[in-house]
């Protein structure tokens, strides 16, 4: 006779493996999705080092408004954003 333990464990390990091997994320999903994650995050600094560089500008602070840009502008070249890119050499400009 088997013991409660070895019947839940017996039936935990044939449930498991009756579920495809698909279920179990592969390290490439895995690592696209952090690299996704990596991007937006880096995405979200670039816009809100865009904003700063606004408020500074405004505030009449020219040259830390363009060091600030200059930092965005390195951002936005790491991830590919063209746009954002685009938009913080026009504010360089």
């Amino acid at each position: 006779m088997h013991h409660p333990t070895q019947l839940l464990t017996l039936a935990t390990a044939t449930l498991l493996l009756s579920f495809p091997l698909s279920i179990v994320p592969s390290p490439y999903l895995v690592s696209e999705v952090a690299q996704a994650q990596t991007t937006e995050a880096k995405k979200a600094e670039a816009e809100r080092l865009l904003d700063e560089a606004v408020q500074q500008y405004r505030q009449s602070q020219f040259r830390e408004a363009l060091a600030t840009l200059e930092k965005a502008l390195v951002i936005f070249r790491e991830i590919g954003d063209r746009s954002g890119e685009g938009t913080t050499l026009n504010n360089i400009g």
